[in-house]
């Protein structure tokens, strides 16, 4: 269990003693420090009836255990999965943004094992972000938006892998990692379009640091 009973106690406590209407909810899963953060975002000072406070628990409970957990456990990466809340309580899981951040072997020829169980969700990959440094990608960001009732659906369905689409990933962060290999830093973004980072059009962050210490 990512979110433990009594944590989420704390939670809807808090919430009540801020009045906060929720607008929007986030949770985070890092299994590499082995923890989970739940975060609510709202108008405090509105108070609020009980059902609406039990129905956010509710929400909470039935959020990790239908579809985040096992979402969790699969990728076994950076997760930060986004939600609307209604007027009620309840959260839109019918447009759920995730984000999920792969953190790079330090070979790319090791990647195709850790890409493995997220091409499996490539039809609701929307883009992607490489950053890194000093000639080296560091991580891979892949930005999702879908319907939470398809998080099991896909997992329960591991025979659907697309080798193609997984081998053109790997390819273009080959091309990504020597196209920056001269830069301190760099951040690339790309569209995914049926599941394929398109690499024709990118957008590129450009960065210079500033040591003050320098001039002392």
């Amino acid at each position: 269990m990512l979110l433990k009973e009594e944590g989420i106690e704390d939670f809807i406590a808090d919430i009540k003693e801020s009045e906060l209407n929720i607008e929007t909810l986030s949770l985070k899963f890092n299994p590499e420090k082995s923890y989970a953060l739940i975060n609510a975002l709202g108008t405090s000072s509105i108070m609020q009836n009980e059902e609406y406070y039990e129905n956010v628990e509710e929400n909470v409970f039935a959020t990790e255990f239908s579809w985040f957990g096992p979402l969790c456990q699969e990728l076994n990466s950076l997760i930060t999965a986004n939600m609307r809340v209604d007027t009620e309580g309840n959260f839109d899981q019918e447009k759920v943004m995730l984000e999920v951040n792969v953190v790079m072997p330090r070979k790319i020829s090791s990647l195709y094992k850790e890409l493995k169980p997220l091409v499996l969700f490539h039809p609701y990959i929307t883009s992607m972000k490489v950053k890194g440094g000093k000639g080296r990608i560091r991580n891979i960001f892949f930005y999702l938006e879908l319907d939470a009732k398809m998080v099991n659906k896909t997992i329960n369905h591991k025979e659907n892998i697309n080798h193609q689409i997984l081998t053109q990933w790997i390819y273009g962060l080959e091309v990504c990692e020597r196209d920056n290999r001269s830069k301190k830093v760099f951040d690339n973004r790309f569209k995914v379009v049926n599941g394929k980072m398109n690499r024709t059009v990118k957008k590129e962050m450009v960065s210079q640091y500033f040591n003050h210490n320098d001039d002392k």
